[in-house]
């Protein structure tokens, strides 16, 4: 297996490709960073959607996301769907949750996706559906969880962990685990896709994110190499090379996480986009070397650095992302005090 994906990795095969079928949504999230619908451009229709499936297919792309905006504004979703099933993909959805029904909880559970990854950002109405801007959104969601448990559909709950909603951080964990949920929560909050950087204003301050990281370092860490990635010889993520996204204007990147784009469907195919791609081959090309002011820094063994934020928040893939930066040097001190205990025990 360690051969196949080395064989995957170094011929460049997107086996992780997403989409984002519309812009469109009907929540009003506070820290979202999708930019309002186009005015001057159609989103890709039915028919250009099958057609770039076709394209992921040919290139050996395997598992599927389908997200938004809020996916489920289009009506033409289970059809999508559908024929990304008669494509062999293995697909999932990324949703609010607050459009789903019984009768789309039924057609969810005969698709048999992977999963269906939920947002939910607090345990109580007031702070969820202050977070998202629509009242009524938070139960609207929680019924859409339980319609979809009751059909034993696999579901991952998504929380942005932020100022606003810290406070029941140990309590939204709790929930989860108590029925029983994969639930993922990330403190990451991205720049907005018009470069715009309020949105990080809602980032959870030190003190917040060490207790955060605290919660988080595996039980018994006695060594700093445990708290490292796996293969400390990647620049970086394998994006550009394993994943690959797909706008609601036909636009590819190299990853959901909004970059420059490298190419449009509309104009080219997906091959030659990414097979040939000056952008995509420079950033394929990236080498540890490149990653200058990273390099020397004392937390590098450490460091789970994003070039796409890196990119959105500082404007180089190759650049310091400052979130990184921060966030490393929280968990060293983390990890220090945390000895210092030990050993005073």
């Amino acid at each position: 297996m360690e051969d196949l994906g080395r064989w995957i990795i170094e011929r460049h095969v997107p086996i992780y490709s997403t989409i984002e079928v519309t812009w469109r949504c009907n929540l009003h999230c506070i820290h979202c960073d999708m930019d309002p619908p186009r005015k001057d451009e159609e989103e890709i229709s039915t028919d250009e959607i099958k057609d770039i499936l076709k394209q992921m297919a040919k290139e050996g792309s395997l598992f599927l996301t389908l997200t938004g905006g809020e996916p489920l504004l289009r009506e033409d979703l289970w059809e999508i769907l559908e024929y990304a099933k008669s494509l062999k993909f293995i697909p999932k959805i990324i949703t609010n949750g607050t459009l789903i029904t019984k009768e789309y909880a039924d057609r969810i559970k005969s698709l048999e996706l992977l999963e269906v990854d939920i947002s939910i950002y607090g345990v109580t109405a007031e702070v969820h559906d202050a977070i998202t801007g629509v009242q009524g959104s938070f139960e609207k969601t929680k019924e859409a969880i339980e319609l979809l448990r009751k059909r034993d559909v696999k579901i991952n709950l998504l929380t942005v962990l932020m100022r606003d909603n810290y406070f029941q951080y140990q309590e939204l964990r709790e929930h989860a685990e108590g029925m029983d949920v994969e639930h993922n929560i990330s403190p990451t909050i991205f720049p907005k896709r018009n470069g715009s950087k309020e949105p990080l204003e809602l980032r959870i301050n030190d003190k917040q994110l060490k207790e955060y990281v605290d919660g988080r370092l595996p039980d018994g860490c006695s060594s700093v190499k445990e708290l490292g990635r796996p293969d400390n010889t990647m620049p970086h993520c394998n994006f550009g090379r394993l994943y690959c996204a797909v706008d609601a204007y036909g636009r590819v990147y190299p990853c959901i996480i909004r970059t420059a784009s490298v190419g449009n469907l509309r104009k080219e195919s997906l091959r030659k986009i990414w097979r040939e791609s000056e952008k995509l081959k420079a950033i394929r090309s990236i080498t540890l070397e490149d990653l200058k002011e990273c390099k020397a820094c004392q937390y590098s063994s450490i460091c789970n650095r994003c070039p796409a934020l890196a990119y959105a928040e500082d404007g180089k893939y190759t650049g310091v992302s400052s979130e990184a930066c921060r966030t490393s040097k929280l968990v060293m001190e983390v990890f220090n005090e945390n000895q210092e205990k030990v050993s005073r025990a």
